[in-house]
């Protein structure tokens, strides 16, 4: 089996999706936080980001492959943009 013919979790897709879009987010920010501290060393840093690229990537693989995670991350995207209301 290759990695992107993984299947889905038992977890139904609804509740799948809402982890996605709970965790993803806040790990990413988080990783930003932390690599632009001030205190962090440069081999920090650098580590901190190519982790920050691994969780973009496999979010982006999730995104892709899971056509219900895409229509939710769409529509979030499309009111960000379009309403300020939901910029948080």
């Amino acid at each position: 089996m290759m990695f992107h013919d993984v299947p889905s979790p038992p977890l139904s897709s609804v509740l799948f999706v809402q982890a996605i879009l709970e965790v993803f987010p806040r790990l990413i920010n988080q990783m930003i936080v932390e690599m632009m501290r001030p205190d962090a060393s440069k081999s920090a840093a650098i580590a901190t980001f190519e982790a920050l690229c691994n969780f973009w990537r496999t979010f982006r693989w999730l995104v892709d492959t899971r056509p219900k995670l895409r229509g939710r991350v769409g529509t979030r995207l499309s009111n960000f943009v379009k309403d300020e209301s939901f910029r948080r």
